[in-house]
């Protein structure tokens, strides 16, 4: 199985000490709920004072990574598990979910998801957090270190063609534990820096597309294409 992770991801509702400024207050009055999740398009002006400004506002990023995962052939074919990182903690996507494609409804379900820890409010959830363990605790207690991939503009440029070649040995391993033909794959859910030292630190293999940073679609939708490819759906 294969394990997309967006992690860092820049969603956050409005922290409470800015409630009360003009643009948020607008802002709500004028879209309703779908206002309170942290935008920069709509609130670039009160963030510059807020710590990593730079990682935060951008649920744009993991609305585009739950269309391009969730519609995906190897979500359909059921070899992917979606996952995502907040600073609220890791959420679980079950893999029938119908992402909304309007966005302000996407992110009014974002509300109700971090007030809530679920969407919808009663079972089955298509989006759940994980109330017990951290994304750290997680990938140590579900995959192999070994298969654990980060994807950085600072990684070792990945060789598809070896990569291909090392990932069919694993899978024919796999038959022998339960975890061993499992593997995650790391994609920074922000708009600048780098992952949070929790992730740095964490055993695994920095690899990078390119001799240049990427945007997180392009990256997921490569990646994924390679999979397909690999599995045989294309």
């Amino acid at each position: 199985m294969i394990h997309f992770i967006l992690v860092d991801t820049a969603l956050e509702l409005i922290p409470k000490d800015l409630h009360q400024r003009n643009v948020v207050k607008k802002n709500v009055q004028k879209l309703g709920k779908s206002a309170k999740i942290m935008d920069s398009s709509l609130h670039h002006t009160i963030m510059g004072s807020l710590e990593n400004s730079d990682k935060r506002g951008r649920p744009d990023i993991l609305h585009h990574f739950l269309l391009d995962t969730l519609g995906s052939p190897l979500n359909h074919h059921n070899h992917l598990k979606i996952h995502f990182h907040t600073p609220a903690g890791l959420f679980h996507v079950d893999s029938s979910m119908r992402c909304p494609r309007n966005y302000t409804r996407f992110k009014g379900l974002m509300v109700q998801l971090l007030q809530l820890g679920q969407v919808p409010p009663k079972p089955p959830h298509l989006i759940q957090a994980d109330r017990q363990l951290s994304l750290t605790q997680w990938l140590s207690a579900n995959i192999p270190s070994e298969n654990v991939l980060k994807l950085t503009s600072t990684g070792a440029p990945m060789d598809f063609k070896a990569f291909q070649g090392r990932f069919h040995i694993e899978n024919q391993d796999a038959a022998d534990s339960t975890n061993s033909g499992d593997w995650a794959v790391i994609i920074g859910g922000f708009q600048k820096g780098t992952f949070s030292k929790a992730i740095l630190d964490h055993p695994g293999t920095e690899i990078a597309l390119g001799d240049r940073g990427y945007d997180s679609w392009t990256v997921v939708n490569r990646l994924l294409c390679f999979w397909e490819i690999t599995k045989g759906l294309l």
